[in-house]
């Protein structure tokens, strides 16, 4: 039997997986809206038999981009998507993700930034975590973000917004869609 921490790590690796097959149909992808990125990566998730997959599920306040709920635990973990073309979007997914969507239950969690506007994404990782620094007493930060740059992930911990006593894992993933091969 696996373990809630085990779950989320597999369903990140989903997520990981996801994004890399959407970053090879490029010519595509760089046309879709946010919600139409976010059914790619909920169709290519729902192949994967330990979860049950939705999208746009109301949760507190709002609705989240896509739920994984696992078969085995009466666990689910969110993931907010958004499209990447200027800070803001870094602060707004932020507080989607630890503010309104999560309840004390969703103690893992993921945002997946996608960038289709050919920003460096060593600049995008950098604005992430600024923008984490910025925030770190609002979001109740522990410690600091683990910068996993051959990954494009930040993952980092936080004590959940109405629970101090519940210590949260969020990991932010940034997804190159991009219209041509630039160096990223």
């Amino acid at each position: 039997l696996r373990t809630e921490a085990q779950s989320y790590t597999n369903a990140n690796l989903i997520i990981s997986r996801c994004g890399e097959g959407i970053s090879r149909i490029i010519k595509t992808a760089v046309k879709l809206s946010e919600n139409e990125i976010r059914d790619l990566f909920l169709a290519a998730a729902n192949s994967h038999t330990n979860y049950i997959i939705d999208a746009e599920v109301k949760n507190r306040v709002g609705h989240t981009d896509l739920k994984f709920s696992d078969t085995k635990l009466l666990t689910s973990f969110i993931y907010e998507f958004k499209i990447h073309s200027e800070s803001s979007d870094i602060k707004r997914g932020l507080d989607q993700i630890t503010k309104q969507y999560v309840t004390v239950s969703n103690k893992f969690n993921g945002l997946v930034f996608v960038n289709v506007d050919k920003k460096n994404l060593a600049d995008i990782m950098q604005d992430i975590l600024n923008a984490l620094e910025n925030y770190r007493s609002e979001l109740k930060i522990i410690g600091n973000p683990t910068l996993l740059k051959d990954e494009n992930k930040i993952i980092l911990k936080h004590h959940h917004n109405n629970d101090r006593n519940t210590i949260c894992k969020l990991t932010i993933f940034i997804i190159d869609i991009q219209n041509d091969n630039e160096q990223k």
